[in-house]
């Protein structure tokens, strides 16, 4: 789940994730067209509303896609446009930080009847 990144304790990123779910799929014996959905299934959170979003057969059997990698349109697995899908809409840690740093930034207002000085 994408609010695990937010934990005090242990911060759990996408890019640990994604880590973690490499090394499971170099070590099941899980079937690759029965890995996708396993994975979309493990997920949580709003990570999981995004996979609900897309088609089982995709992420069983994949697709033939671009992802900008430099690499063109090339046959993609089911997990790996998951991943894709996952990263686009839930960025890496620093992007997130500066994104929350800016909204915060421009969110702030002062509080009723605080007053500012100014500095010469």
């Amino acid at each position: 789940s994408p609010e695990m990144s937010l934990d005090t304790k242990y911060p759990y990123t996408l890019e640990e994730y994604q880590f973690d779910v490499s090394r499971w799929m170099a070590a099941t014996k899980v079937a690759a067209e029965r890995q996708g959905p396993m994975i979309a299934l493990a997920l949580g959170g709003a990570a999981r509303t995004l996979a609900d979003n897309i088609p089982t057969e995709l992420l069983a059997s994949g697709s033939v896609a671009d992802l900008n990698d430099g690499l063109g349109p090339v046959q993609r697995s089911g997990p790996r446009l998951l991943m894709h899908a996952l990263s686009r809409q839930f960025p890496s840690d620093k992007e997130s930080i500066m994104l929350r740093t800016g909204l915060e930034f421009f969110g702030f207002c002062p509080r009723r009847g605080e007053q500012s000085r100014s500095f010469s």
